[in-house]
Parts: C-alpha cells; structure tokens; sequence
C-alpha cells in the first residue's frame, strides 16, 4: 500500500518541506491531524473569531501559487494578524457523475477549495488587515482560474461577503428554485440561521 501511495505524493516530497509529521489516525483523528481540532488554533475560543473566505476551483495554477507564498510572507514581514490557508480535495467521482440540473449543488465542477481564515483575539474585534489580506489572496487565485468564472464557494463555508449566487448558483432558476420551496415548505420563517434564502 506504502509503495501504490508514492505515486501520489512523490511531488508533494520533491518540494522538499520545511517540516514532516507521519503518522497513522482514525477517521475520527483526521481533523486533529489536518489542524482543524476543536482544540487546534483555527477552532479553539480564546483565539477569538474568524472569518473564512474560501472559493472554489478546477486546477492549481502554479504561478499564482507561487504569487501566493509571496503574498503570504508580505504578511509576515508586515505583523498582519495570521491567516490561516486551507487547501481541501476530496473524491469526486461521485459527484460528478450526477447531472448539475438535477440538483441543489451549483459546484459540481469545482475539484479544489481554498479557504483563508483570519483571526483575532476575542478582544480586539475584526482585524481589517487579516481581513483585507484574505480578501487580497483569494482575489490572487480568483485571477488564476483557466478558464475564468465566477466566484464560487461552498455554502457551510460562505460567511456573507458574496452574493448569493456564488453559493448556491449562478443560473437564475437556481435562486427562483430555493425561493419557491422556500415558500412552500417554510411558511413561518423558521429556517433563517446561515446564508439565508428569502
């Protein structure tokens, strides 16, 4: 099994990292492994709030990545807030082979999610700057899609700095979709927590 993974992360190695942690978990492990623990820094309380600012894409584009790091170590020399980066993949076969149309999720060609999570201490509020870098990244990487399209981003991430249609669908009858069973099967206005349709 070792030996059929290399095939997979031999370019991940070749990057030479800075630093490596091996180890096996369970499934239940794998956030504390990924950093996102209730108790790891981008969940834990006393680190105070977050927002994400996350997109969606089809393929890495290496040289913007490149710009990105670059980016990343401005922040650094300029004491901003840190930002956290997020890079998820998951599976995809799945879901791509289900017809977009027949469905509520608008993203079915987005392969990769990115995310950039500032934070601040529970005292201090927002912190602009932190903000405006993850606004400034993400822009970085929206520039980079080939073939260029609309921002997009996965609803349970979205926090409202995008309209409406970068979640759930640029297509107009997506958007009328959600109204009408909106309409139909929420008649008092009970469901209304996150990234609301009304």
């Amino acid at each position: 099994m070792a030996k059929e993974a290399e095939l997979y992360t031999k370019l991940f190695w070749d990057l030479g990292p800075v630093s490596v942690q091996n180890f096996s978990t369970s499934y239940a492990g794998i956030f504390y492994a990924a950093g996102t623990g209730l108790n790891d820094p981008v969940c834990h309380e006393p680190l105070g709030p977050s927002y994400l600012f996350p997109m969606g894409f089809q393929t890495y584009n290496v040289p913007v990545f490149g710009q990105l790091f670059k980016l990343r170590q401005s922040q650094a020399e300029h004491h901003i807030q840190p930002v956290h980066v997020m890079l998820e993949g998951y599976s995809l076969k799945a879901v791509k082979v289900v017809d977009p149309a027949s469905t509520a999720f608008a993203h079915r060609d987005d392969n990769i999610l990115i995310g950039f999570l500032p934070k601040w201490p529970n005292d201090s509020g927002p912190d602009r700057e932190a903000e405006d870098w993850a606004k400034q990244a993400r822009a970085l990487v929206q520039s980079g899609i080939v073939p260029p399209h609309p921002l997009s981003t996965y609803v349970s991430y979205a926090h409202g700095d995008k309209p409406l249609e970068a979640i759930y669908g640029y297509m107009p009858w997506r958007l009328e979709k959600q109204w009408r069973l909106k309409r139909e099967y929420d008649l008092d206005f009970q469901i209304r927590f996150y990234n609301l349709v009304q």
